[in-house]
């Protein structure tokens, strides 16, 4: 009797630290979503924290991996209508986090490219411009780390692929960044 006792608390333990396990994922995506949103998102990004348990994430002080999707940012006459980044190792706290890697890409509406010439490509090969070499498309600083690695055309808009390491975020960071 007293192990059948010992086995329903160890049950119960483990289904309280289960569901406060995922009760504290969803309020920091939900805080996260809005952190970023507060940036000029016109819509409520939606964000995954990945891996299990997020708790032991938390203790360790590093998140193994955050997927964010975002849309409506505008830089200027440009339109963000996407933006899917996926952030590997992210580390740090209060006002600074860098992510060890970060990959993703960012889709401009072809609404603010009309009538504009290339001035300067930001170190993007021409090459790869294509025929946007006659748009000029202003591009944000970015942050410490992050490099875009391609652009391609779509039938929606300009996709900018960009990837990093070791990527600062952070009031630092957005102070030199306008993502």
């Amino acid at each position: 009797m007293e192990g059948v006792i010992v086995l329903a608390v160890m049950v119960a333990l483990l289904a309280v630290a289960l569901i406060a396990d995922r009760v504290a994922v969803i309020c920091a995506q939900d805080r996260l979503a809005r952190q970023i949103q507060d940036r000029g998102f016109s819509v409520k990004p939606y964000v995954t924290i990945a891996g299990f348990p997020f708790l032991t994430q938390v203790a360790a002080g590093r998140l193994n991996k955050v997927m964010i999707r975002a849309a409506g940012k505008h830089l200027g006459p440009l339109e963000v209508r996407h933006l899917d980044l996926t952030l590997h190792g992210i580390r740090g706290g209060g006002n600074g986090r860098t992510a060890s890697q970060l990959s993703g890409t960012a889709l401009i509406g072809f609404a603010g490219l009309a009538g504009m010439t290339v001035i300067c490509a930001g170190g993007i090969p021409m090459a790869l411009l294509g025929s946007l070499r006659d748009t000029t498309v202003p591009l944000p600083v970015l942050p410490p780390g992050m490099t875009i690695k391609g652009v391609s055309v779509t039938g929606q808009g300009v996709l900018v692929h960009i990837a990093g390491q070791n990527v600062s975020f952070g009031t630092d960071a957005a102070a030199r960044a306008h993502w």
